[in-house]
């Protein structure tokens, strides 16, 4: 024991030793202190002082490995200065004793507790051992605060922020983001919001919503101080924080439960009031893992913004505070909220399927905007894709000077080959998706709608050659599942006549059999998906398929697509990627949440088409008609809320698809001039004059498109409109109506029984007018190509 004893004394030092000697030390010796000492006292605190603030700005810059190196050292330093005050007593080379007692001691010293009252009152009454644990003493409390600031600071730099700036000083906030929760998918949103907008025009909010974790927030401890400082979590939501100049404020309960009256105040609801207040925009975000739950709040914050749920809030704070924020019923601020109001919008991540479409349907903030907006990633994935540019630097089509367009560059009609006398698609449009999941269906819906170009004249008008295939192992599932979603899929039994032909392969894209398919399906495919769930898997498989690509000699009018589902995997992806100019990713986390995502700007297009398309139609009634159509409006069944609900799920999915769609439209009606660009015939801008000076009544006639070469070509592009708006019917899950019973309601369609009369081909559109010589539904189809080539305003 001895000799253990006397090696951890050589490790500690022979210092150790002198100074636990008690000959050195006089306890009864007074200390005289003169002015000499008191300034270098004072001179030695402001250099430590300063010293410390250097330590601690330098801290961010430290690697972390460093940092652990820096409290472990203070750490040992603690054991030692110790190990030398308490070798005495019964501890005196007792060497087990002193090592655990020594450990235990120095943690203490973290969280500002020491154990002086039991160091050898020899050592006390020494002025260099008092120094020397001061000082390490000191270190530790100091480093502890450095880590407790980093992540409890958050909240307290919060509160003097909101108290400061925006309850004293009153400021204004252009826009004001709300975070529910934090998560990867909240900072790579909030980064990109922040870098997209000036610090003086946004204030970004996150709200802790973990019960458990705010209580424990509240208590000062080693192990949690330890847990704080080795969590890479929650390094990173400091340093974001930070980084994004963001606020954070914790809640006590679980803002799931939506029957809890006082979620709202717990979770700080006075400070959210108060941001609110000074907001003109205000965008909430709930986009935490668990899309339940997220669906459940969101439509809890909607209630309230919509002042729906007033149940819960009959009296008291709760009540009063509610109105002030969400409706402006407090008297001081009525007259503030008429003058000035509030866009609000809340996302929620969730599926977007039939009851998440009826909750963001539920809610209109304004006009035919909704309050809330369902986030799906596979959607958001498909969006990219939809809504990427050319790379090159015109972004832009002109096709006359009215009249202009984003060159999209995966669109459907960019890998066909054009006739451009004809105004019709020499060549079909063919796809495959691989791994028919959530991305699988929209990716297919996306390509199954836009891929309906014109390509062979049929008895009944021109038919689309589309051809799509669909590969899953599980494909009797999946199939039975998507027949479930879009019925009318099932009735054509994979021939869908002029919509083209889906075959379903159950097959697993690494086995024998489906390379044995894709040796003769490579030479007509477009456009393949890859979807499998796996980011490994799905670039696998899609350098296989380039490889076979590439020996068929496909170099035109030819991509592959690889799902990116982990951020940790995306630059693997991309390194990959740049290798095979055929090969692209998407759905990375990275691209999908940012700013110009969650502005979608093609929902401004469709307003501004729908709008135009509204003001158009209005022109073609004759004024008999409008009479007419209000003295029957009164005898018309009144529509149920349900109705009203689906017809408008089907209208805003139409006025989108009809702003994307333009550029269908017009490349078809366009031709290549000496200079490579796209024109619009003059003959066809003349045409489409002359219609607007006769308020289009023309589009009626049955024999409109045998007038003129132009009237024939927007009737083809019709044709093309036609074919599309039939499958985005299929994809919503609609079938076609009996004539008989159009004839007998005068109602086109039903959305109670998801019927509609028109999802038929072209030529039999007729047989539906009671006019002879009218073409009342082709007419419909004639302004869509009317709007696509005038003004986009409408004007």
């Amino acid at each position: 024991m001895e000799k253990a004893l006397d090696f951890f004394k050589n490790i500690f030092g022979n210092f150790g030793q002198i100074l636990s000697d008690k000959n050195l030390s006089k306890e009864n010796v007074s200390i005289v202190w003169n002015f000499l000492d008191v300034l270098w006292a004072i001179l030695l605190f402001i250099i430590l002082f300063v010293v410390g603030i250097f330590l601690i700005t330098q801290l961010k810059k430290i690697t972390f490995k460093v940092k652990s190196s820096v409290g472990f050292f203070i750490f040992l330093a603690g054991c030692w200065i110790y190990f030398i005050g308490f070798n005495y007593g019964g501890c005196e080379h007792n060497i087990w004793a002193l090592t655990l007692r020594s450990c235990m001691s120095s943690l203490e010293m973290f969280i500002s507790k020491s154990d002086l009252i039991g160091v050898n009152p020899a050592c006390r009454a020494n002025h260099l051992y008092m120094t020397l644990f001061s000082t390490i003493h000191a270190l530790a409390i100091a480093f502890s605060g450095y880590v407790a600031i980093s992540y409890f600071g958050v909240r307290f730099s919060s509160k003097l922020n909101m108290l400061i700036n925006y309850k004293l000083l009153r400021k204004e906030i252009k826009e004001l983001n709300v975070f529910i929760g934090y998560n990867e998918l909240s900072y790579t949103l909030a980064g990109d919001w922040h870098k997209k907008s000036t610090a003086k025009e946004l204030f970004t909010l996150f709200v802790n919503n973990n019960r458990q974790e705010s209580i424990d927030s509240g208590r000062i401890s080693f192990g949690r101080i330890l847990e704080t400082f080795s969590s890479e979590l929650k390094r990173e939501i400091v340093n974001k924080m930070r980084e994004i100049h963001a606020s954070m404020i914790f809640g006590l309960i679980d803002l799931s439960d939506s029957n809890n009256a006082k979620k709202f105040r717990d979770i700080g609801i006075e400070k959210v009031d108060m941001l609110y207040e000074r907001a003109k925009k205000v965008n909430v975000f709930v986009l935490s893992e668990n899309i339940n739950e997220n669906v459940n709040i969101a439509v809890a914050i909607c209630k309230i913004l919509e002042g729906k749920d007033k149940t819960h809030y009959s009296k008291g704070v709760v009540r009063r505070t509610i109105c002030k924020i969400f409706q402006g019923r407090d008297k001081d601020h009525e007259k503030k909220e008429k003058k000035e109001k509030k866009e609000i919008k809340v996302y929620c991540q969730a599926r977007r399927e039939a009851m998440n479409n009826i909750y963001e349907s539920v809610f209109p903030a304004d006009g035919d905007t909704n309050l809330l907006q369902i986030v799906d990633n596979a959607y958001l994935s498909i969006n990219y894709i939809k809504n990427k540019v050319g790379s090159d630097e015109k972004k832009e089509i002109s096709f006359c000077q009215d009249v202009k367009t984003p060159k999209y560059k995966h669109h459907p009609i960019n890998y066909v080959d054009i006739d451009h006398e004809k105004h019709v698609a020499k060549t079909p449009f063919s796809c495959m998706v691989i791994g028919f999941g959530d991305t699988g269906k929209e990716a297919f819906k996306f390509l199954y709608e836009m891929g309906q170009l014109p390509t062979h004249e049929t008895p009944h008008g021109w038919a689309s050659g589309f051809r799509g295939y669909i590969v899953d192992k599980e494909i009797e599932t999946v199939r039975t599942l998507f027949y479930l979603e879009c019925p009318a899929l099932k009735t054509c039994a994979g021939s869908l006549g002029d919509l083209g032909s889906i075959e379903f392969m159950e097959e697993n894209p690494f086995h024998t059999g489906f390379w044995d398919k894709m040796e003769q399906l490579i030479e007509e495919l477009n456009f393949i998906v890859i979807a499998l769930g796996n980011d490994d898997q799905n670039m696998r498989l899609a350098v296989l398929l380039a490889h076979l690509a590439g020996k068929k000699g496909r170099t035109e009018h030819f991509d592959i697509f690889v799902r990116s589902y982990e951020k940790k995997n995306e630059l693997k992806l991309e390194e990959v990627a740049r290798l095979y100019p055929h090969i692209h990713v998407f759905g990375k986390t990275s691209k999908l949440y940012r700013k110009d995502m969650f502005e979608d700007k093609m929902q401004k297009e469709a307003k501004k088409f729908d709008a135009a398309y509204y003001a158009m139609y209005q022109l073609m009634q004759p004024k008999d008609e409008q009479e007419k159509a209000k003295d029957q409006k009164g005898k018309k069944k009144e529509s149920t809320k349900l109705e009203i609900l689906y017809n408008k799920i089907r209208s805003n999915s139409q006025n989108l698809a009809n702003a994307y769609h333009r550029y269908t439209k017009l490349m078809l009606l366009s031709e290549i001039n000496e200079d490579g660009n796209y024109v619009l015939p003059e003959g066809l801008k003349t045409t489409l004059n002359e219609c607007k000076e006769r308020q289009h009544k023309d589009f009626y006639n049955q024999g409109w498109e045998e007038k003129s070469e132009y009237n024939a070509a927007v009737d083809k592009v019709a044709q093309c409109e036609h074919l599309r708006w039939w499958a985005a019917h299929v994809c919503l899950g609609y079938v076609p109506m009996e004539a008989s019973e159009y004839f007998a309601t005068g109602q086109s369609h039903n959305e109670t029984t998801m019927q509609h009369a028109c999802m038929i081909p072209w030529q039999e559109l007729s047989k539906l007018n009671n006019n002879e010589g009218e073409d009342k539904f082709k007419a419909y189809d004639r302004l869509v190509v009317a709007v696509t080539c005038d003004r986009i305003e409408g004007k």
